[in-house]
């Protein structure tokens, strides 16, 4: 499926009726070109408000976003909608609660049309995103967290400081990506220290997957001084005298020590950075950069399940014409 267009209703620049946006798009790429503040940057943020973005930096509506009646009078809502044609079979079971039927389009009589409608209240922002048609509330459905999900955008910005996106950590891009590999659950998920010790460590390792690796290095840091002391000293000298009678508690570090399988994996996955090799000293922001888009498309090509909706801002800060 593709979105097949785009309409914002006062929104910023983009007033009502014949001063709001109806913008038609076409299957594969689509650009957008104009003089500055012409509204470009607007309807990127429609998407992205609308959709939301696959790096979990979403925004929501603000004050500001209302459009602008006159010079002091602010419109009391906006709308953004978003639809969604050529569905594949796939997509219309997938989606099937939230599509519309519109008999007039015999080549293409099934839709996906998402609204995020917001409303600007005394105190604050009211806002929802539905699918339908809005001909009365009882025909709207509001969509659900894990089928939004499904339609998050991937977003570059003009630029960005790649190397912090690449760091290590919870939502990382990294571990999204390995997240998506077949072979992620793949290898064994515990070790035997003693065939290690028996100098079959070469053997055990490539056995290993990602879960078992994270429990040897568990073990390994179990033996490790340091980390022995402080356990000795965190149990004997401050946990014990504060149990009470009967208690048997004791503390043990490591990564996610007593963490199921699952989330031993996650914890792992997001301790896993990513860095360019061979730059001769010349890595910068730029070089990061091309690491962070490569990423990205490695993410969205594995995303077979999701829609696939890259949008660039400012496409000319991604370009290295010196290269």
């Amino acid at each position: 499926m593709y979105v097949q267009k785009l309409i914002v209703e006062n929104f910023r620049c983009f007033g009502e009726c014949r001063n709001k946006l109806d913008l038609p798009l076409q299957v594969g790429v689509n650009t957008l070109v104009g003089e500055n503040d012409a509204g470009k940057t607007a309807i990127i943020d429609a998407f992205r408000m609308l959709l939301g973005t696959r790096d979990q930096e979403g925004i929501r509506p603000t004050i500001e976003d209302f459009h602008y009646l006159t010079d002091s009078e602010q419109a009391s809502e906006f709308s953004i909608v978003a639809l969604f044609s050529s569905l594949s079979s796939t997509e219309k079971a997938y989606f099937a609660e939230y599509l519309t039927y519109q008999p007039e389009n015999k080549d293409d009589s099934v839709v996906l049309r998402i609204t995020l409608n917001a409303i600007r209240g005394p105190e604050k922002i009211r806002y929802t995103v539905f699918a339908g048609l809005p001909t009365s509330p009882h025909g709207l459905r509001e969509i659900d967290y894990d089928t939004r999900d499904k339609l998050r955008a991937t977003y570059l910005r003009p630029l960005r400081d790649a190397a912090r996106e690449m760091n290590a950590g919870r939502n990382s891009r990294i571990s999204k990506i390995l997240k998506t590999q077949n072979a992620i659950n793949n290898g064994k998920t515990t070790v035997d220290l003693d065939l290690v010790a028996e100098e079959k460590f070469g053997d055990v390792i490539g056995e290993l997957g990602v879960v078992g690796i994270a429990r040897l290095v568990n073990q390994l840091l179990e033996r490790q001084d340091a980390v022995n002391t402080a356990t000795d000293n965190l149990n004997s000298n401050f946990l014990s005298p504060l149990q009470m009678a009967g208690d048997n508690l004791s503390a043990k570090l490591g990564i996610g020590p007593d963490a199921d399988e699952e989330t031993l994996k996650r914890q792992m996955l997001e301790k896993i950075g990513i860095s360019l090799e061979n730059t001769e000293g010349k890595r910068g922001l730029g070089s990061n950069n091309l690491l962070y888009i490569a990423c990205e498309m490695l993410l969205l090509a594995d995303s077979k399940d999701q829609l696939a909706l890259l949008i660039v801002e400012e496409p000319e800060a991604h370009l290295h014409p010196q290269r």
